[in-house]
């Protein structure tokens, strides 16, 4: 075993391993699973699966470059419950740069993406970019709190240990975000009705959307409540097919601003916040499909 720079590492038989606390959000995360599982008298059970799978596969530069793949689905059986519909598969680079005074940290990240849905009825190619703020004072999770004293105690002792250090009572985020996709749909698609025979063909649009976020987090011990508004304005005007409550089909076009606003509550069962139980509220428009979201979801979070 070797490490990136080409040593053989050695261990001390007397170390102690300490794991570090799990990323404060799905956007921090290199794999992130949110489980949700919905019943109710006289309905089929409804689900959905907010996941993330970003693993970083090797070091160009200064940036580090992966595959991306991200799901956002669920079934809509549960009456009052619309769920978002989108599938991410593709892979982003990331660079880390640090201009200093009130802009503490930006964060680079283009990428290419296949745009789709569950039922792989839409075919979108997409080039995106993402620019992330971090303005100084404004980002201080527990994590970061918790390996800025790791820091100060190493000075002290060298033999100190993450462990060492207690989590921090609270924390705090508030990031931004601007990004671009664009692209276009592939080809001329069928879309069928979720019941009965109708179906009907979605022409293939150009795509140009410009993407602003803004992303909240507050931290107080185990609990934590974070809010992720993205304001996503569809500058050329992008095809959709709706379905009608008796399942009939039609072409809708779509443009101008389509929002979605995502709030979590979260409750971490173990210290490192690996497993959480988490309570979602999502409102607004996702792409590709752009089917109004409306839906409270309760279930289990993994993230690392």
């Amino acid at each position: 075993m070797h490490d990136v720079f080409g040593g053989q590492p050695t261990f001390d038989p007397k170390s102690r391993f300490a794991r570090q606390n799990a990323p404060a959000s799905k956007d921090a995360a290199h794999i992130y699973l949110n489980g949700n599982y919905t019943a109710g008298v006289g309905t089929a059970p409804a689900w959905t699966l907010n996941s993330k799978y970003s693993p970083i596969l090797l070091l160009y530069r200064r940036f580090t470059v992966g595959p991306l793949v991200t799901t956002d689905i669920g079934n809509n059986t549960i009456k009052g419950q619309t769920y978002a519909n989108t599938i991410d598969l593709g892979a982003t680079a990331q660079a880390v740069y640090r201009p200093g005074g009130a802009l503490g940290v930006s964060v680079l990240t283009p990428g290419v993406t296949y745009e789709t849905d569950r039922q792989f009825d839409r075919d979108n190619l997409l080039a995106t970019v993402d620019i992330q703020e971090f303005f100084a004072h404004l980002y201080d999770t527990q994590q970061q709190k918790s390996l800025r004293l790791f820091g100060d105690l190493r000075r002290k002792n060298s033999s100190a240990k993450l462990t060492d250090v207690k989590t921090p009572m609270l924390g705090h985020d508030l990031d931004f975000h601007a990004g671009v996709e664009t692209g276009s749909a592939l080809i001329d698609t069928t879309v069928k009705a979720s019941k009965g025979s109708a179906s009907a063909t979605l022409p293939r649009y150009g795509i140009f959307r410009v993407v602003p976020q803004v992303h909240g987090l507050l931290q107080v011990s185990r609990f934590s409540i974070d809010e992720l508004f993205v304001g996503r304005y569809v500058a050329l005007t992008e095809n959709t097919i709706v379905e009608t409550a008796d399942h009939a089909l039609y072409l809708k076009k779509i443009e101008g601003w389509k929002a979605l606003s995502t709030l979590t509550n979260t409750f971490a069962l173990d210290t490192q916040g690996n497993f959480n139980l988490t309570v979602t509220y999502k409102s607004g428009f996702a792409p590709p499909n752009y089917k109004r979201v409306n839906a409270v979801q309760a279930g289990l979070t993994i993230k690392y």
